[in-house]
């Protein structure tokens, strides 16, 4: 089978440095360079490198350059279609999104969105495996290390060095890092296909891996619920960035909904007049919803103790490491819709 077949269904392991662009259909990608012309040829390879990536075409619709310590093309570009005939809606990507900032907060707000508008626009899910600041120029700069697509199985390295020996090693260093983050490193998984090249002067070093068919659910599996625990509360989050209670286990703790001795009556009425949630489980005084965060759905939990008089709300992202915010704003709108009662 061609390696080219790889890039249609296999994921491609890229670093992609840009950020978020203004436009609601364009990414932004940034250069660093001592001139003008380095620094578009840097920002050239990060576009050249997700177009092919994900098998779309981008078109720049804006290059702007400024100077801060070192020379900064940015380029703006949409995506445009499909490279080839079929679709690749499906294929996989393991991509490094960069944010940058006057400060690290505000680089990882941009990143964060970056990874967003990217769902949005190839309409693929994501999960975020890892993170990591530094600094170019006078930026501060985020860069998030996400999968984006459906699953991990087949991945594409691509590395490019000076020497043929150091960009061979640099893949099999990759290829270690993402078996890890699999939780198979030191496990069998096969080569499927490996090719050297020259670009430019450099070595090109490219290997396609299987690392087997349960990589998916290793990735984007299906978080365990709360639940009613021992001395009747819900089960505690856990300690990834997705998930919030009232209990002070989530990253963020909310406000508990008031009690009565109709409160679970009233939660169903106001979680049932809500579009993007539906109760899917319901024993005694524990109730649990699914709620729409496309292309995600997330868990939302309650119990109502009578004892305590407490109601005891969670709610948890069932895959991914970030949730964005989004399970603060599902425990509002029911909030919002108490209110109106």
């Amino acid at each position: 089978m061609k390696l080219s077949y790889f890039f249609i269904l296999g994921i491609c392991l890229f670093s992609v440095n840009f950020i978020f662009a203004q436009s609601d259909n364009s990414i932004q990608f940034l250069g660093f360079a001592e001139s003008k012309d380095e620094a578009k040829s840097a920002a050239l390879s990060e576009m050249n490198e997700l177009s092919l990536c994900v098998d779309r075409e981008m078109d720049i619709v804006m290059e702007r350059y400024s100077f801060d310590q070192s020379w900064i093309c940015e380029l703006s570009a949409n995506f445009k279609e499909y490279f080839s005939e079929r679709d690749t809606s499906a294929l996989n990507c393991v991509v490094d999104l960069s944010g940058y900032g006057k400060n690290t907060k505000l680089a990882e707000k941009n990143a964060w969105e970056l990874a967003q508008k990217l769902q949005r626009i190839l309409k693929k899910r994501f999960v975020v495996l890892g993170k990591e600041y530094s600094e170019k120029a006078s930026l501060d700069c985020c860069s998030l290390k996400i999968l984006l697509g459906k699953d991990g199985r087949i991945v594409l390295f691509r590395e490019i060095a000076e020497s043929k020996k150091v960009a061979f090693q640099n893949n099999l260093d990759s290829m270690k890092k993402f078996a890890k983050m699999l939780g198979k490193l030191g496990k069998e998984f096969s080569i499927l296909k490996e090719r050297d090249s020259k670009e430019n002067g450099q070595f090109c070093s490219e290997m396609v891996v299987d690392f087997g068919e349960d990589s998916e659910s290793s990735l984007f599996s299906s978080r365990e619920k709360g639940g009613v625990v021992k001395g009747g509360k819900l089960g505690p989050c856990p300690s990834s960035p997705n998930c919030v209670d009232n209990q002070g286990t989530g990253y963020k703790t909310v406000d508990s909904f008031p009690y009565s001795d109709d409160a679970m009556d009233r939660l169903k009425k106001a979680i049932s007049s809500l579009e993007i949630m539906t109760i899917v489980e319901e024993k005694g005084d524990y109730l649990r919803a699914d709620v729409s965060n496309w292309p995600f759905t997330d868990d939302l939990e309650i119990y109502v103790n009578h004892d305590s008089k407490t109601v005891y709300v969670r709610s948890a992202s069932r895959v991914g490491y970030y949730d964005f915010g989004a399970n603060v704003k599902h425990v509002e709108k029911i909030r919002e819709a108490l209110n109106k009662q």
